[in-house]
């Protein structure tokens, strides 16, 4: 079994493998390419524009930042993955998940299950881990 934080993105969920989760933040509104970490500058990735979304399909909610460890090696620094709310953690075996069904390439990119939530029926996806540079460069708004 393992752990996997349950964010909440406008009305889309998405889990993060807790093992690159580093610590949870509450952001000061505004959107930043970077922000201080304990004394580090860390990239920011909007997880609304990591889906393609734009600035008026963002909740009215508190934001939050992931700082999380996209790699999985320690020489390449986290990141702040901001979304709108934590939902919950959860823990899953790999029969939990469903491979991805046809889906588009930039997509393919970013997720490799899915997670058939049985109470409330919704269609989560598992962000990738590690999850490429290339597709960290492309978000836009994420300077480098």
């Amino acid at each position: 079994m393992k752990g996997f934080l349950r964010i909440a993105v406008a009305c889309y969920d998405l889990l993060l493998d807790v093992d690159g989760v580093q610590e949870i933040l509450e952001l000061e509104s505004g959107a930043a390419t970077h922000r201080d970490w304990r004394g580090r500058l860390l990239a920011c990735i909007d997880a609304h524009a990591l889906l393609g979304m734009d600035a008026g399909d963002r909740a009215d909610t508190a934001r939050i930042g992931v700082v999380y460890q996209v790699m999985m090696d320690d020489r390449t620094p986290p990141v702040i993955l901001e979304a709108d709310r934590i939902k919950r953690l959860i823990y899953l075996d790999d029969a939990d998940f469903l491979p991805l069904p046809a889906v588009p390439l930039r997509v393919l990119a970013l997720f490799d299950k899915v997670y058939p939530d049985p109470d409330s029926g919704a269609q989560v996806y598992r962000l990738r881990r590690p999850l490429q540079a290339e597709v960290v460069a492309s978000t836009p708004g994420v300077a480098s």
